[in-house]
């Protein structure tokens, strides 16, 4: 035999040796795993009846002996934690699941947070939150405001958890983090704030950066709270395009006809995304003066305000008789075009 045969085979023997290593290893280690898990429901299905009884109030304690600081123990109390949340409603039930986490879960959130793997330290933020633990406020906001954290995505996820904590701090310096947040962000922080925060905002929105001023007004046409439309109304002043943009956007999805003369100039703007959300209020408002700048956008340069200037016509009451006008005597092609495309979407003939 060659001495290069030998060290192939001693090649070949030393990777089928690490190969078998690594099997018996993941072997070794599912089946620990499988037994920890087996632990952890056995562990649950002790706890449960106790525990549930203690949070819809039929006991007033709970006298279990599972329930410790055995690491199997939190980790049962953690996921039965989180099931009752997601199965019992109520302002009592969620204080004391608030009350539990925070005392038999906060000394092991603090110690998980502090860890090196990503996954535990997000886990751990989804979990403050919904628990509601607020106990952990300073110490994300010194965290956040520091840069401690130590990715963008831990960074978003506890500026949510802060919001759902109705944090103070956050509240009041949210304006002043460096980087800015994305628009998606400010919406969230938006949506998790109560009433009396998101008045503030609105109080100072002058001060805020553009993107968190087109965050406001698209987050009020979820809202649906036409209290607000005031505000959105006098946003269309605003110099800024993408903020007037946001501003029609959300009038003509509360369908505001209050005021032609609020959105009568846009008719006529430079620019065509706003000669189109004209279009589209006209249409929502169905106001006769609207009518001869509709007739004029139909003849648009642009396809995108033809189409919604043709299909504001086609809403009005007298809409075929003048989309039929339109392609008879309209001087533009690309106007009677667009006519007769609305006139066929309703199924009537031409010609």
């Amino acid at each position: 035999m060659s001495d290069t045969m030998k060290v192939i085979i001693y090649i070949n023997l030393i990777l089928l040796g690490i190969l078998l290593f690594l099997l018996v290893f993941l072997i070794v280690q599912k089946v620990i795993t499988n037994k920890r898990t087996e632990r952890v429901e056995q562990i649950k299905d002790y706890l449960r009846p106790d525990l549930f009884a203690y949070l819809l109030g039929t006991e007033e304690e709970i006298h279990n002996r599972w329930l410790n600081n055995d690491p199997l123990s939190i980790q049962a109390l953690e996921e039965l934690l989180e099931e009752a949340a997601s199965i019992l409603k109520g302002e009592m039930v969620g204080e004391t699941i608030t009350l539990l986490a925070e005392e038999w879960l906060k000394e092991e959130y603090h110690r998980r947070l502090a860890k090196g793997r990503w996954s535990t330290r997000m886990n751990v933020l989804y979990r403050i939150e919904n628990f509601y633990m607020s106990s952990f406020s300073h110490h994300l906001w010194l965290a956040l405001a520091e840069n401690a954290l130590r990715t963008e995505a831990e960074r978003t996820e506890a500026i949510r958890v802060l919001a759902s904590l109705q944090s103070n701090a956050l509240a009041r310096d949210l304006i002043s983090l460096d980087p800015p947040l994305s628009k998606a962000v400010y919406k969230d922080v938006l949506r998790r704030f109560n009433d009396t925060y998101d008045a503030g905002f609105i109080q100072n929105y002058e001060k805020l950066n553009n993107v968190f001023k087109q965050a406001i007004i698209e987050w009020v046409a979820e809202t649906q709270e036409y209290s607000y439309l005031p505000f959105v109304v006098e946003q269309l002043k605003q110099p800024h395009l993408e903020l007037r943009i946001a501003a029609l956007k959300v009038l003509y999805l509360f369908g505001y006809t209050a005021d032609s003369a609020d959105v009568y100039p846009f008719s006529y703007s430079q620019h065509w995304q706003e000669r189109m959300m004209f279009a589209k209020l006209a249409g929502a408002a169905k106001k006769d003066g609207f009518l001869p700048q509709l007739t004029k956008l139909i003849a648009d340069e642009n396809w995108f305000v033809r189409n919604a200037a043709g299909e504001a016509l086609q809403q009005y009451a007298n809409g075929t008789l003048i989309l039929q006008h339109i392609i008879e005597t309209h001087h533009d092609r690309y106007a009677k075009d667009m006519a007769a495309q609305w006139l066929e979407s309703e199924g009537v003939r031409i010609g």
